[in-house]
């Protein structure tokens, strides 16, 4: 098991830094593609240093409510699920990691429970927090990306079992415990292993799966084109082609369910919708600004008045920069 001595405490920006060059539990998920927040392209970027600082702190909002309401929730798990003889053994702990003794691996746990010696760490601590439109993957246990980070965790301290505290939508707490399978915890070592030797040892890179944010980091580690053409290669033209056959298969997918839907609604007619199955109400009438109407408005009165209007204008002019736009050229 590890002990206190084996923590290293460390102010925010040596945390961020020690993260990029050793596996955390929070990468896991991502590199094995089951992250709802990250895949593997985007951890493979910022383990090289290929995103800025402030792009590698960038975080979804979810994520960062998750790490403001930490504290609340272990404090709750604290106080109240634990024995009240483990809670003066409970340990929260910040912007700390427990580095695996042979390994480039580490576990950064929101808390640990110590032995009676006050310094040997008998079990893991993972808070989470989540929306109510997931409280169902919580019904049986923790959902997957959970577990695997609950895996890693005791793969690094070397410990049976990690708590994990949630609280979901908000308002409704719940405890999960996640006990150590050694199977599942080998493969999982052996499928991350594999993926850090070829792509941060290595020199490969990892394929994209086009999961969440996947294209918000590509467009942060090239947010400018060059003006340049690259010659068309055979791999190239394979990807273009195969994109190709994707979207024609989700448009027949689309006509599908639109065919469906608009049967369903053929059904309902002018009722509010078909009880238990499914509604088409009327949703009520707004009162908006026509903008464009009423600024032109205004610039004609100011006109007539004598005001200059086009040099009161450049005032208020503002520059946007432009994107990276994406466009499949046709196939000859």
């Amino acid at each position: 098991m590890s002990t206190m001595k084996d923590l290293v405490l460390l102010d925010h920006d040596a945390w961020i830094e020690r993260r990029r060059t050793s596996i955390g539990a929070s990468d896991v998920p991502a590199i094995l593609g089951e992250s709802p927040f990250r895949t593997p392209l985007s951890v493979w970027a910022h383990k090289r240093g290929l995103l800025s600082e402030a792009e590698q702190r960038d975080m979804p909002e979810a994520v960062e409510w998750g790490l403001r309401l930490e504290p609340v929730v272990f404090e709750k798990f604290r106080t109240g699920s634990l024995d009240p003889r483990l809670r003066d053994r409970c340990v929260k702990v910040s912007h700390g990691m427990i580095p695996h003794p042979t390994l480039p691996h580490h576990a950064s746990p929101d808390g640990v429970i110590l032995a009676a010696d006050g310094t040997t760490i008998m079990v893991g601590v993972e808070v989470k927090t989540t929306s109510e439109y997931k409280r169902g993957e919580w019904d049986d246990g923790v959902p997957r990306p959970v577990l695997l980070q609950a895996l890693w965790q005791m793969h690094c301290m070397a410990v049976d079992r990690i708590y994990v505290p949630a609280l979901i939508g908000g308002n409704t707490y719940m405890l999960r415990d996640v006990e150590r399978d050694e199977d599942e915890l080998r493969a999982t070592v052996e499928r991350v292993e594999e993926w850090r030797m070829r792509y941060l040892v290595g020199d490969e890179k990892p394929e994209p799966i086009g999961g969440e944010g996947e294209d918000g980091t590509l467009r942060r580690m090239f947010p400018r084109s060059k003006g340049n053409l690259l010659p068309a290669t055979t791999e190239a033209l394979i990807l273009r082609d195969e994109r190709n056959e994707a979207v024609a298969a989700m448009a027949e997918v689309a006509r599908t369910v639109e065919a469906k839907e608009n049967a369903l609604k053929l059904l309902i007619g002018d009722a509010d919708g078909i009880e238990g199955v499914v509604t088409w109400k009327s949703s009520k009438d707004a009162t908006v600004l026509d903008a464009k109407a009423y600024t032109e408005h205004l610039e004609a009165l100011a006109a007539a008045a004598g005001v200059n209007v086009e040099e009161r204008r450049a005032r208020f002019l503002t520059t946007r920069h432009g994107t990276r736009r994406f466009l499949i050229k046709k196939g000859a």
